[in-house]
């Protein structure tokens, strides 16, 4: 009788054992640095990106940084990324090798809430609207969803975390492609067997780590798992004003912890992208904030914008990519010479009289220093009392802007 409790105690306790280890987060190795990964494939950024970790590839070309900003390190066809390699493949197979204990189907989100647990589903799968992984305040809480085929969200789908609930400790074996739509919002680990493509400006909290399989980045944002941002970023647009003389910029946070400022930033071709002003943030709130911020020199064509949100302890973080078209002007004008000293010259295509044009010189501070009005195709003034140093010009015709661009005097 005692050798029988004592066999059903050592029972017990190896049963007991074994559940913990089923409940266990996988173990990554090598793998842990990397945010952004495939074993075999091409790796491609076509647009703005912001990542935060280790990127790489074992094998295939990597094509990326710039264009977009690496917070980390690049391994390509290293020892580095072949021992990556390895464990990402280890990890996919004991993903996929866990006892799944809820089916869910192929919908996933629209309100949906999980529990701890492994969840599968029986084919491919997509993500629509919003997604809560639910940890019900137990520590360490694990989420497994075993996908058996491709994965896809739609446009804005996101997922949210409530008691408790963490990235680091949700995974997603996909056996198949993976693709994140444009402004989707994706937390967890995600383990892939297939291509990966990251559109748009789709944010990702954890990693994407693939066995097999080409990887395309856009204008995304990706950070390890569990990084708290200082700003909780919920709309950013941009659009002309009424009578197209400015760009007007508004955006939306729901909450800001320990935020310090924006800044601002402009870009003409949507990779190199230059500051044009700051604007101070709310500090701590967990309310809708709402701001606004005008351009008042657009420049002809496309102009690409984004939001660099800073933290008081100097961290930062690039929102996504806006971008407004302004109308090019059929009036064609030139302003010589470029740097100047004692005068410029302005020369236009239209005819004398008709013109009504004017001519504004701006200091970088933003003060107006000169304002002119003139009709002649070909004008000259002097600028004897501007001091040396960098102008902002604008040129309109009846009030329309036509032409804008900097100044040097010498």
């Amino acid at each position: 009788m005692k050798v029988f409790y004592r066999i059903a105690i050592l029972l017990s306790f190896i049963w007991c054992q074994n559940i913990k280890i089923l409940a266990q987060n996988p173990n990554l190795g090598s793998a842990q640095s990397f945010v952004i990964f495939t074993g075999v494939g091409d790796f491609n950024v076509t647009g703005a990106a912001n990542v935060t970790g280790d990127v790489g590839t074992d094998f295939g070309t990597f094509v990326g940084f710039p264009p977009g900003i690496l917070t980390g390190q690049k391994y390509v066809s290293d020892a580095s990324s072949a021992q990556a390699m390895i464990d990402v493949g280890l990890v996919y197979a004991d993903l996929a090798t866990r006892t799944c204990t809820t089916n869910i189907g192929v919908g996933m989100g629209t309100g949906q809430i999980l529990t701890p647990g492994v969840y599968c589903t029986g084919g491919a799968t997509t993500l629509d609207g919003l997604l809560i992984f639910d940890a019900q305040n137990i520590s360490n809480a694990l989420f497994i969803i075993q996908i058996d085929g491709a994965f896809a969200t739609s446009s804005t789908a996101s997922i949210s975390l409530i008691n408790g609930a963490s990235s680091c400790n949700i995974y997603w074996q996909v056996n198949g492609m993976f693709t994140l739509e444009d402004e989707s919002d994706f937390k967890g680990t995600a383990l892939v067997t297939g291509a990966v493509s990251l559109l748009g400006n789709a944010v990702l909290e954890g990693r994407v780590l693939v066995t097999s399989g080409a990887i395309n980045m856009d204008a995304n944002i990706v950070v390890p798992c569990d990084v708290l941002l200082p700003i909780q970023l919920i709309s950013f647009e941009v659009k002309l004003s009424h009578n197209s003389d400015k760009v007007i910029l508004g955006w939306q946070t729901s909450s800001e912890i320990n935020s310090s400022h924006f800044m601002i930033e402009k870009s003409s071709d949507g990779l190199d992208f230059t500051p044009i002003g700051q604007i101070n943030a709310m500090g701590n709130s967990q309310s809708l904030a709402s701001y606004t911020f005008y351009d008042d020199f657009p420049c002809d064509s496309f102009n690409y914008y984004r939001l660099n949100q800073f933290d008081i302890d100097g961290s930062h973080m690039y929102s996504y990519t806006r971008m407004v078209y302004y109308p090019v002007t059929t009036i064609d004008v030139v302003i010589f010479p470029n740097p100047f000293s004692n005068e410029i010259t302005i020369k236009t295509n239209g005819e004398k009289g008709n013109n009504n044009m004017n001519l504004s010189l701006y200091q970088p501070n933003g003060q107006k220093v000169s304002d002119i009005t003139f009709s002649e195709m070909v004008f000259t003034f002097k600028t004897n009392h501007l001091i040396p140093g960098q102008y902002f010009y604008i040129i309109t015709k009846d009030k329309k802007r036509i032409k804008t661009g900097t100044l040097v005097s010498l």
